[in-house]
C-alpha cells in the first residue's frame, strides 16, 4: 500500500512539473510579430562564414584578443555580413525573436557597441518581468573601459528594455 501511495505521489509531482513547463512554452509563443531581416536567400557567401567570424562563433572569449579598436564593433561588422538573420529586438518582439532563434546554432545579441552576449541554451531560461518572456542563459562581455566577462541570464547582461539598439544575430 505504501508503494502505491508513493508511486501516485511521484506521478502527481511529475504531472505538475509538466504543466509548468507547458506554461512557459505558451508564454514564449504568444508574442507579436517581429521585423526580421532574412539573409539566408541564394547568396552562398552567407552560409560560408569567414575564418575570423567562425572563431568568434565557437568561442566568444576570442573577442578579448581583438587588437583593432572595439572588439564588439569588429564582431558587429562581421555579423552584418555573415549572419543568416538579423533581428532588432525590443520588449514587444523579444519572445518571438527567441522562438526564431531556437532554429539556429549560434545566437548573439549586441547592445549598441558596449555589450555582447552569446545565448548558451535557449531552453535554460528564467522568467523576466521587464522583458515579458523567459530569458535564456548567456555568456558575454560588457565594455566599461576593459572588457568585463559575464555569465548570467541574458536580461542581467543586456539590461532592461529601453531606447538603446539591441540586435540579435542568428547563424547556422
Amino acid at each position: 500500500m505504501k508503494n502505491i501511495t508513493l508511486t501516485i505521489a511521484c506521478l502527481f509531482l511529475l504531472g505538475c512539473k509538466s504543466e509548468k513547463e507547458a506554461e512557459v512554452t505558451t508564454t514564449v509563443e504568444t508574442s507579436t510579430a517581429i521585423p526580421v531581416e532574412n539573409r539566408n536567400t541564394s547568396n552562398s557567401s552567407r552560409t560560408a562564414v569567414s575564418g575570423k567570424m567562425e572563431v568568434y562563433l565557437e568561442d566568444l572569449k576570442t573577442l578579448e584578443d581583438t587588437s583593432k579598436g572595439n572588439p564588439i564593433e569588429v564582431f558587429q561588422e562581421l555579423a552584418e555580413e555573415y549572419a543568416a538573420e538579423k533581428i532588432d529586438i525590443s520588449k514587444d518582439n523579444f519572445a518571438q525573436a527567441l522562438k526564431t532563434a531556437s532554429k539556429y546554432k549560434h545566437v548573439y545579441i549586441t547592445v549598441k557597441n558596449h555589450t555582447i552576449v552569446k545565448i548558451k541554451d535557449i531552453k535554460n531560461c528564467k522568467p523576466s518581468g521587464s522583458w515579458a518572456t523567459c530569458v535564456p542563459y548567456a555568456t558575454g562581455y560588457i565594455k566599461k573601459g576593459a572588457m568585463q566577462y559575464r555569465e548570467d541570464y541574458a536580461n542581467n547582461i543586456i539590461g532592461r528594455p529601453d531606447t538603446q539598439q539591441r540586435v540579435m544575430y542568428l547563424f547556422h
